[in-house]
């Protein structure tokens, strides 16, 4: 999450935190409808810290039982609504739209999966200067980028090049820069050289965003696939 320190002056760091955050700002605060990759991700983690993640796992893929778990977090969901961005009658569309409206100040409050995105907004005056970090202090879901090739690549050997590539030191210390992209790199340090190593060592991360050691240790592992389309399936019959 990314507040506007000038209007959100403490780090939301729970469900509890966000609604009490709202009702002393009505209006500021907002997240994207799923299914927007990012926004589904915000209501996955507001339905985990209202409910807790091991009860949602609990109850598998079975969409009646996940319904009956989920209903405290969809509840909190619907009590948020009128202290919402537009009383929560509409959602931004999309991470993006959220985006600029928290850079026209429209609103103070917006998320992203990035954990550097944060960086190279300010850097660019896009994002106020005052703009911090912040994630639930119960865990924030993360995931993995995967590539893969398919089995009827027609150049399989040419697929293996670009992997070879992608997932090399220099390749994820470019993604790393916050000036480029500021994704985490996958790389495994225990098997990179010194070399290799300073290369991440070296990138200056600039100051608003958290550590990627704080991240992890914070980090909740993804849900199935099959429970993210029942989750948003249930948000878009319950909250719009």
């Amino acid at each position: 999450m990314i507040e506007d320190g000038e209007i959100l002056t403490a780090p939301i760091t729970s469900a509890e935190g966000l609604m009490e955050a709202a009702k002393a700002n009505p209006g500021r605060i907002t997240y994207p409808a799923p299914p927007d990759f990012t926004g589904s991700a915000f209501v996955r983690n507001i339905l985990a810290d209202v409910v807790g993640i091991e009860k949602i796992k609990k109850a598998g893929k079975d969409e009646a039982k996940l319904k009956e778990v989920l209903e405290p977090g969809f509840k909190f969901l619907e009590d948020i609504e009128p202290y919402l961005w537009k009383e929560g009658k509409t959602y931004p569309a999309d991470v993006n739209q959220l985006d600029n409206l928290f850079a026209d100040g429209e609103v103070s409050f917006t998320v992203s999966y990035n954990p550097f995105h944060i960086l190279s907004q300010k850097a660019s005056g896009h994002f106020p200067e005052k703009s911090f970090v912040s994630i639930f202090d119960n865990g924030t879901f993360g995931n993995t980028h995967f590539v893969s090739v398919a089995f009827n690549a027609p150049n399989k050997e040419a697929s293996y090049a670009l992997i070879n590539e992608i997932i090399s030191a220099e390749a994820q210390a470019e993604k790393y820069d916050p000036m480029v992209w500021g994704d985490l790199p996958v790389t495994d340090s225990a098997k990179m050289t010194n070399e290799e190593k300073a290369l991440f060592n070296d990138t200056e991360l600039g100051e608003g965003a958290l550590t990627q050691e704080e991240l992890l240790s914070k980090r909740i592992p993804e849900l199935d696939a099959e429970v993210l389309l029942i989750i948003e399936k249930l948000w878009s019959e319950r909250i719009p």
